[in-house]
Order: C-alpha cells, then structure tokens, then sequence
C-alpha cells in the first residue's frame, strides 16, 4: 500500500514540507470521530529531524494512491531517537490556560470548602497553538498555595517541552517518529461548563416549615435567578404530611413581581398525598408536564403550597435550612390573614432542587459551540429524542461529554455516530439499521461496499455493518444474515492487515 502524507501550517496554508521520506506506518479510525490516530516515521539528517517540533498542531492528510483523503488531523507528537537517547516533543504536557480546583484546609477531620483559582492565561502560546486548558485538583491548601501552583504550572507548561529518555540499543542513525490524532480530539483541549438546567439547595436539613396548618402558611415560596436560559422539567422539595390530608401538594413557578411572587405562574405541577411520606422528609419530586421556560437573569419563585384549606390535624411540613446556605434566593410565607408575603422569622432557605432538561442532540451542539477551536462546523443530521439535564461543573472536556452523549444514543436505540469530514466539518448521524445498505468481506478479509465494489485503500467499512459475502444463512436469504457493526479499525500500511472491532 502506498500513501502520502502532505502538512499544511497552523493557518491551513500551504507549507513546505519536511525533509526526509515521511513513511505511513499505521491509521485507525472510530465512528467517534472518523479519523482516530496516525503514526508515521521518518529518518535522516539530525537538523531536519529536529525541526519537525515546529510541525506540531500542524493539520496533517494522509492520501492514497488514487489522491482521496483517507485520514486527516493534527499533528500531536514528535519523538526522536538519537542514539542512545529520545527526545519527546508532545502537545499533552502542554497547557496554556490553568486553574487549581482545590479543598482549602480545614480543621482534623472536617471538609475544606471547595475553591477555585481565577484562570491563568498564556496569550503567544495560544496565540502560536490554540487554547489548551487544565485544571489542577489539590486537597487541603490554601489561597496563595492554589495560585502559585497555578501560575508555576502555567510558566512550565505553556510551550512544549522537550522530555528526555536514555534507551538501550539505539540506532547509529537518528529518526523520528510522528504521533498523530483526529481533530474530533481537539474538542479534548476545554473544560465544559454550563449551569443550566439545575438549580438547588443541597444544604444539610436545619430546621422545619409548617405548610397548610393555618391561613398564615398556606403557601411558601423561594425565589431562582437562572444564569441561562433553560426549561424546568422537575422540583424536588423535601416534604411530608402530619396526620391524613387528603388534597394535593403543588408547585407554582411565578413570575416576579416587586420582590414577591406575583401570582402569575407560567406552570404547576401536582403530587397525591398517597405519594408523600409521613415518617421523614424524602426527596419528593414534581413533574410539569409541559417544561417552563425560564431566562437568564430574570428572578422567579418556587411556590410550594397546599391544594386545600389549612387544618391543624392534617397538613404538610417542608424541609428548611436556617443556615441561609442558598445564596441565590431568598423564602417567603403568604400570609392570608394580612393577604401579603412576608419573610420568615428565623429566615431560612428552602431545600430544593430545580432540574430541566434538553434533548441531547441539541446539548451536542452547546459543548460543540463550547470547546470548538479548529474545526468548520457541525451539522446534527439526527435528532436523538432523549432529554436529560444539561448541567456540568466542567470536570470533563467538551470531547469527554460530546463522547458521553453519541453513546448515549437516540429514543431508536441506536448509537449516535459522529465523523469529521476532510472540510473539519463534523457531522452526526444515527446508526443504520441492520440490513440498509450493508457492507461485506470476502473469505480473504477484502471489503466491499454496499454495491459491491471494493473498497480503496485506506477506506474503511468504520459505523457500517458488515457481513460475510456470499455466504446466506440457510433459510434466511443473504439480506437477513446477521452482520457485524464495525465500530474502529487499524490498518498496519507495512503488512496490509486491517483489524476491525
């Protein structure tokens, strides 16, 4: 097999060159990404092969011998062997933007609160590379400890560094060899983040809310303030009932009005009071069956209340925290004798959770808009009718949770397949069905396409399925044979073999 591997700078311009032969060694595939890895080699003069450190993050294609495209990405690692020495050249030491996520001391035995340190920027570097985060986690130390470690971190690692290694055996003459990823791994390089879809109070139980046991608590109410725009799918409030009441707990979400609940709610939702605990206060969740709407920097009001009338033998009590751990709202009781809303003496916070929800395919594009740097745009080509909550603290990379939501699926229960194209356009699609458009393998381990034909070299049966050709199960006819899902491939360019999974 003969293929041809052509760099373009940074800018995706052309470029000249390395000096030497650059030999394709091996290229494998995933239907996460399309192009997955690349690895190829090089020997000659000890200049030239110093100079390929200046090719990384250099977008890299890799041709047939008919001119297609079979892979294409980046550039990620540069190792040389001289002699009885390696030197490694790798964009996965470096970090240009780095913050500490850490624990700050605490007495023996408590927890420190958890901090973070403002981020910390190298401008040429990201400038030269594009963008590449890290967050460093410590446990136990303090302010000045976090943002030395961050800056320290930053002033070593902004630039490649060169990592030196003594090996056995070296080669009189000196080469290099060329670790390559897929531009899907680009999206590895930011931290996702979004606050949208929960807002909550987890704080630790510390205190009681009578609600419906007279006029002067029949409704309770704690104000949100959304940072984005999201829809609200469920409440969680903890919650149970004193002796038999027989009418529904409800939860209003109301619009703002002077500081209080205006009394206009933009949806409810109901629970029985069969489904209420009476015996401790438990997570208890309602359900809207329409999602609300809410948008960013605009105040509203969890309204917790009774569908009855109070009763001083039957009614609800709610879960409270007189630590005032929630410093983004604030509770209010209506009380019906003065027909006004008033706060709460000690002054608490409810213990809520307010949770929305979004189809994943939609949030696909969110972390794709979040972490992109380098590629031209994404096209969602299948909706995957699964809703879940959006909301991430940035503990993963954009690639980490794009990844967590292609397996994830659709409502079909089928994988969502993503493929960057040779324009760096990534495009996701659905799964085939078994059976449409099917591709086989020969006795000999050669694939052909859905009509058939061959496939050329470097082209791969990766998101198809495949099944023996020629070959029908008795009885069943050749359509209905079962077939393999192809989900990555490895193809070793010296020996031919193509491994598939």
């Amino acid at each position: 097999m003969t293929f041809r591997a052509v760099f373009r700078t940074r800018a995706d311009e052309r470029m000249t060159q390395p000096a030497g032969k650059i030999r394709v060694d091996e290229m494998s595939w995933s239907i996460f990404g399309g192009p997955e890895a690349a690895h190829l080699s090089t020997e000659g003069h000890l200049n030239a092969l110093y100079d390929l450190a200046n090719y990384l993050r250099c977008p890299l294609t890799v041709y047939n011998a008919q001119g297609t495209p079979v892979w294409w990405g980046f550039l990620n690692q540069a190792t040389l062997e001289i002699g009885d020495f390696r030197l490694i050249y790798s964009l996965d030491s470096m970090s240009n933007k780095v913050a500490v996520r850490y624990s700050y001391l605490a007495p023996l035995g408590d927890r420190g609160e958890v901090c973070s340190t403002a981020w910390a920027e190298d401008a040429p570097s990201q400038a030269l590379y594009g963008t590449k985060e890290t967050i460093l986690r410590r446990a136990l130390i303090d302010q000045g400890f976090a943002e030395q470690l961050r800056d320290l971190t930053l002033e070593e690692r902004a630039l490649p560094q060169a990592e030196l290694e003594r090996i056995a055996g070296g080669h009189a003459q000196a080469r290099a060899s060329l670790s390559c990823l897929g531009w899907m791994h680009s999206l590895d390089w930011i931290y996702y983040m979004t606050s949208a879809g929960l807002i909550a109070n987890y704080a630790a139980q510390n205190g009681t809310q009578y609600l419906g046991n007279t006029y002067s608590d029949l409704w309770l109410a704690e104000s949100i303030t959304p940072t984005v725009d999201f829809a609200i799918k469920y409440v969680d409030v903890r919650l149970r009932k004193v002796g038999s009441p027989t009418d529904d707990a409800r939860v209003h979400i109301q619009t703002d009005s002077g500081g209080s609940p205006s009394g206009t709610y933009l949806g409810y939702a109901l629970v029985s009071p069969a489904n209420i605990s009476s015996s401790s206060y438990p997570w208890l969740r309602f359900t809207f069956s329409t999602p609300v709407s809410v948008s960013a920097a605009t105040k509203y009001w969890v309204v917790l209340q009774r569908a009855g009338a109070p009763s001083t033998l039957n009614y609800y009590m709610a879960g409270v925290d007189e630590a005032l751990s929630f410093a983004g709202g604030e509770f209010k009781i209506y009380n019906h004798v003065v027909t006004s809303w008033i706060s709460r003496a000690p002054d608490c916070n409810l213990i809520f959770r307010v949770i929305g929800m979004k189809e994943t395919s939609s949030q696909m594009e969110d972390i794709f808009a979040a972490g992109n740097q380098f590629l031209s745009g994404i096209s969602m080509q299948a909706a995957s009718g699964v809703d879940t909550t959006p909301y991430q603290q940035g503990v993963v990379s954009c690639y980490e949770e794009l990844l967590r939501y292609l397996r994830l699926g659709t409502s079909n229960k089928r994988l969502l397949l993503a493929l960057v194209k040779p324009d760096r356009r990534l495009v996701i699609t659905e799964q085939a069905e078994r059976g449409n458009e099917d591709y086989f393998m020969d006795a000999a381990g050669a694939c052909y396409d859905q009509y058939h034909n061959p496939l050329m070299a470097g082209i791969t049966p990766v998101g198809k399925w495949l099944r023996m050709k020629e070959m029908p199960q008795p009885g069943l006819g050749g359509r209905s044979q079962a077939a393999a899902f192809i989900e990555s491939a490895v193809l070793d360019v010296e020996s031919g073999r193509l491994e598939l999974k």
